[in-house]
This record gives structure tokens, C-alpha cells and sequence, in this order.
């Protein structure tokens, strides 16, 4: 146990540096990689002297001139997937039936749809709107406000609609082609069949639909009057999944960031992109192109030849965080490594490795980053990286300083222990197939993981192990020491709960997805997961859902440095300030000669 001087004096040198010991606060959830944002964008679209693109988990961003992006705060956790401009407002449509309107692009009001279908595409002809989306859902509406449900006819998936010679025209899998002089009554096409189709325009005299035969074999249709079409099989590898008339030529924009131009709409030019995320939707405003797409990507062009991105930089997967004291240092995918002073503005750095990084570590003087290929690498201050062990087939997934020595585990119940990050040692072999964090609280050692398994290992000195539960079926991914309990999180939104690290229970945190990390801020409980989950809690048994401003999947969550940080796909970074620096927290038992401070990535 602590002694009561000491115990004093940490709780006196936490109030000299403003440190909160309970109560702590975190704000809002903001982007810190990449900026300003990164969402999937589904839809883009020009009007009243601007550009508004719509996204995953409610994002919206508008520009006057397509270089310059602000971000408006929309309040709905769904995702949106295309957005119109009226002639007198915008409206935006999304999944679970989302439909919202704006004037300015800037304030949105939610509109009731009666359905919660998911809406891929929105047309108008500027008298009607036509919404059409997964399982053949229609929605139709004069004003935005009041929507009305029509019969489709079909369950294919209808993944785009255009307007034009009277009529919309809508398209979609399973070679879905629909036509409609009104919106409310669709009838299907009788003289084609086959393939499937992802993007419909009209260019004032034809129809021209692109989707593909089968993947990676384009199919381009073109119609007169969206009821008759006749096709071309050109030799292109890329799915489109947006069209447009430019006035002179055509335009189209998909997978990997492909880009093509036409001025026929039957033969096909590549056009050099910048990019590799997937492109979604185009617009243009008679001067400047807009494309948009996967991990919040936005190229802009003043021909529709030369394309420039508005928000270069790393959008690879993330992993793992620490903090020096001076820098923040995330690694993640093909040895990325990002590197930041104060966890708002994040630069590259080399990593010399091109495999996936796990986890990071600090003890004082260096950090020291694992991953595959049982990599370890360490580095004085995040930027210059130097490796220090040669490949081998296992895999490193996390690593801590204990206060006298890194331990990094693994595969194979795998775990090696160094004083100095540099010369490292197999100290022990876990009784488990796959250790995926591993957590220190001054007594034992607590070791989560498994595969097809839900595992934990105790340990009072990382060097002997025994399992203390076992679950077949799903992992653990994740686990964090309060200050009074372990608390981990796996698959399902499972929650475990242990006082000791000896003895579990399991509780859940209220949510389907799988979680991948949990951290303590001092007071609070933050779990993340896939598809931009977070749920938080006080306890540990009663959890609560937030939005966490994504729907990329979250690999992991720490607090350190006074911030809480959560990285994910797409190169995700979002931190929250906290009220002044990390609390110290008081193990129920501290071992002499050791520090007792939680280390998570």
C-alpha cells in the first residue's frame, strides 16, 4: 500500500500543476487528421454562389470557390449520401430514411420521410424531387418538406436518377433501369437487360447510364428517351459512380480515384487523378469541377483535366498514440507514423518499415513503436525512427512501460520485455494463442486476446501467466486499469469487469459493434469501435452511446497528455481537450521502486 506521505505528495503536486483528481470533463469531439474532415463525402452540388458536399456521420462542408471548405454542424448521427440544389434551397438525403433541407447550406432543419430506407440519390426537375435508394425505395416531394412513397416495382438496390426530355430515369443493380414522367408512377425498361448500373445523366439530347457487366468489365448505355437504350462494352477496368454533362463533354468519376472524359459518352478517355480514394459524386459550377469521395477526399478542377486535392495528406489507418511530455506520436498501416506538438496539427514522419504498427509506447527518454513482422522501432522524440529487431513471421500488437521496462506481446501469447527499448528478451510465453493489450497496476499484470476466443491472462510478474477466463467464440480487444478496476472491451460490445485481474464479469455496453480500445480519463470510461462507435461510462456497468463525429472504424483510444485521442481508418485522428492534465490516479496497491501510472495506447 502507499504510505500516507506518499499519497499527500502526489496529491499535492497534482493541485501545484492544476491537475483535476475527479470530475474530469472532456469537450466535444473534434478532427485533428485529417482536416478539415475525414468522412466519406456521397454527394456534391452547387447553388446560391456555392458548393455543398454531404457525408458519413452527418458531415457537410460548403466552399464559394471549391479550394476553401468550412464544415457546418448538422444534427443527425446518420449518414448522408447526396445532396441538390432546388433553385431555392438544398436539400440532402441519407440512410434511415434522413432527409434535410437548407437554405444557405450552412443551417439544415430536419424533414419527416415516413421510410427508413436508405437514399443514395436525389434529383430534381425543378418542379419535383425524386429520392431513390436501396431495395427499390422511391420518395417523391414538390417542396422538400412533404415526401410521399411510390412504388418502385422492383427490389434492386437504385443507385442513381437523372432528369431530362420529361421524364426521370433511375438505375440500379441487377440491371434495373426505371423511367417516370411524374415521380410516383415507374415503369421498367423492356429492351434491356443485364448488368448493373451506379450513375445516370442527361446531356440535353441522350440518357448515358454506366455500371458493369461484372466487376471490372464497364457497361455504358446510352437512350434518347431513358425508355429505349442500346450499349458498349468498352475495355475499362473502373466502376463509375457519377456522371455529368459539362456542357461540351462528359465526365465521370469512381473507383480509385478514376476519372474519365467524353465527348460522345461512347468512347472513354483516362484522365490523370491525383488521388486513389474512391471518387463518389461530381459537380460544377460552369467554371471549377468539385469531385468528392472516400475518406473525406475533395480534387477540384478548372477544366476537368488538371486536378489538384484541396486536403492532401495521410489518410492510412491508425492505430496507437503516446504522448513524450513534448510530442504526440501515432503509428498505423504500412508503418505510418504521424507526429504532432500539441495534438491539433499532425506531419509526417519515416518509419523505414512498410508494415502495420500496433502500438507505441514512451518510458521517459524514447518511444518504442511493434507491430508485424515482430518490428520494434524506437525513436528521442516521433520523428527520426531507427529499427531494432529483424523481421520474423509474428506479430507485435501492443506495448507499455511499466516504469522499469517495456513489455511488448503478441501472437502466440508472446512477450518480450527490454530496459532500454534497444536489446530485447522472450521473457514468457502466455497460456494463449494471441495476446491483443496488455495493462500494469503496480500488482499484476493483465493480458487480453485470443482468436475465436474471448481470452484474459493474469500475471504478477509478466513471466507467469495463468488464464483467468476463457469464452469461446469472439475476442478482446482491448483494456484499461481505473485507478479501482480493469475494465475490457471485445467483440459485440462486451464489456469485462475485474477488481483484481483474477476474477471477471461480463456486461455489455449497449451496442452491437465490436469495440477495438477503452481508455479512463480520470472519471470516465471511453470505449470506440467499429463504425465510429463510442459509448462511455463511470462505472463500467452502465454505458451510454455519443456521437463520435465518424463512421470510420475507431482502432483505438487513449488519454494522455491532458487530451483524449481516438485514431482510426482513414488516417483518423479526433481529440477532445480535457480540463488541465492527466489525473493521478492511486492504484489500490503500488509496488515500491515502480511507477504505478497506467499505460494505454
Amino acid at each position: 500500500m502507499f504510505r500516507t506521505s506518499t499519497r499527500a505528495a502526489l496529491v499535492s503536486l497534482a493541485l501545484l500543476l492544476g491537475i483535476p483528481l475527479l470530475g474530469q470533463t472532456c469537450g466535444d469531439w473534434q478532427w485533428a487528421n485529417p482536416r478539415p474532415q475525414g468522412n466519406r463525402l456521397g454527394g456534391v452540388a452547387w447553388g446560391d454562389g456555392r458548393f455543398v458536399t454531404v457525408g458519413a456521420a452527418g458531415t457537410v462542408l460548403t466552399s464559394v470557390d471549391g479550394a476553401d471548405w468550412t464544415a457546418s454542424t448538422v444534427r443527425t448521427r446518420f449518414d448522408l449520401q447526396d445532396v441538390a440544389w432546388t433553385g431555392s434551397q438544398f436539400v440532402a438525403v441519407g440512410d434511415g430514411g434522413t432527409i434535410l433541407t437548407s437554405s444557405d447550406g450552412t443551417a439544415w432543419t430536419s424533414q419527416p420521410s415516413g421510410s427508413a430506407a436508405s437514399l443514395r440519390r436525389l434529383v430534381t426537375s425543378g418542379a419535383r424531387l425524386v429520392a431513390v435508394g436501396l431495395e427499390g425505395a422511391i420518395l417523391s416531394s414538390a417542396d422538400g418538406r412533404t415526401w410521399f412513397p411510390a412504388a418502385s416495382g422492383t427490389g434492386a438496390d437504385l443507385l442513381d436518377a437523372a432528369w431530362g426530355d420529361g421524364r426521370f430515369v433511375a438505375v440500379g443493380s441487377d440491371g434495373t433501369l426505371l423511367f417516370s414522367v411524374d415521380g410516383s408512377l415507374w415503369a421498367s425498361s423492356i429492351d434491356w437487360s443485364g448488368g448493373s448500373f451506379a450513375a445516370v445523366a442527361w446531356n440535353g439530347s441522350e440518357f448515358v447510364a454506366w455500371g458493369n457487366v461484372f466487376p471490372g468489365y464497364a457497361l455504358i448505355l446510352s437512350s434518347p428517351d431513358g425508355i429505349h437504350w442500346k450499349g458498349e462494352s468498352p475495355d475499362i477496368q473502373h466502376e463509375l459512380s457519377s456522371v455529368v454533362w459539362t456542357g461540351s463533354s462528359w465526365m465521370g468519376v469512381g473507383d480509385t480515384g478514376s476519372i474519365y472524359r467524353s465527348a460522345d459518352g461512347a468512347v472513354w478517355e483516362a484522365v490523370a487523378s491525383p488521388t486513389l480514394s474512391d471518387l463518389a459524386r461530381l459537380a460544377s459550377n460552369g467554371s471549377t469541377f468539385v469531385a468528392v469521395g472516400s475518406r473525406g477526399t475533395i480534387l477540384s478542377s478548372p477544366d476537368g483535366l488538371s486536378w489538384t486535392s484541396r486536403f492532401p495528406g495521410l489518410r492510412s489507418a491508425l492505430a496507437s498514440v503516446a504522448w513524450s511530455g513534448k510530442a504526440f506520436a501515432a503509428v498505423g498501416v504500412y508503418g505510418a507514423i504521424l507526429v504532432s506538438p500539441d495534438g491539433d496539427t499532425w506531419s509526417p514522419a519515416q518509419s523505414g518499415v512498410g508494415t502495420w504498427l500496433l502500438g507505441i509506447a514512451w518510458n521517459g527518454a524514447q518511444f518504442v513503436a511493434v507491430g508485424e513482422r515482430s518490428r520494434i522501432l524506437t525513436s528521442p522524440d516521433g520523428v527520426t525512427w531507427t529499427v531494432r529487431t529483424p523481421e520474423s513471421s509474428e506479430v507485435l500488437y501492443d506495448v507499455i512501460w511499466d516504469g522499469g521496462r517495456f513489455l511488448a506481446v503478441g501472437t502466440g501469447g508472446l512477450v518480450l520485455t527490454s530496459v532500454d527499448g534497444v536489446i530485447w528478451t522472450l521473457l514468457a510465453t502466455a497460456p494463449q494463442n494471441q495476446i491483443n493489450k496488455v495493462v500494469w497496476n503496480g500488482s499484476v499484470y493483465v493480458g487480453v486476446g485470443g482468436e475465436d476466443a474471448r481470452v484474459i491472462s493474469a500475471s504478477p510478474d509478466a513471466a507467469h501467466w495463468t488464464k483467468v477466463y476463457v469464452q469461446s467464440g469472439g475476442s478482446i480487444q482491448g483494456v484499461v486499469w481505473t485507478g479501482s478496476s480493469f475494465v475490457a472491451v471485445g467483440d459485440a460490445g462486451s464489456v469485462f469487469l475485474s477488481p483484481d485481474g483474477v476474477n471477471w464479469s461480463q456486461g455489455s455496453a449497449g451496442v452491437s459493434a465490436s469495440l477495438s480500445d477503452v481508455a479512463w480519463t480520470g472519471s470516465r470510461l471511453v470505449a470506440v469501435g467499429d463504425g465510429g462507435v463510442r459509448v462511455e461510462s463511470t462505472d463500467g456497468v452502465s454505458w451510454s452511446a455519443e456521437a463520435s463525429g465518424t463512421s470510420n472504424d475507431l482502432l483505438g483510444v487513449a488519454w494522455t497528455g491532458g487530451r483524449l485521442l481516438a485514431l482510426g481508418r482513414s488516417g483518423t485522428i479526433l481529440t477532445s481537450l480535457c480540463n488541465g492534465g492527466a489525473p493521478v490516479r492511486l492504484p489500490a496497491q503500488g509496488k515500491p521502486g515502480r511507477s504505478t501510472r497506467v499505460v494505454t495506447r
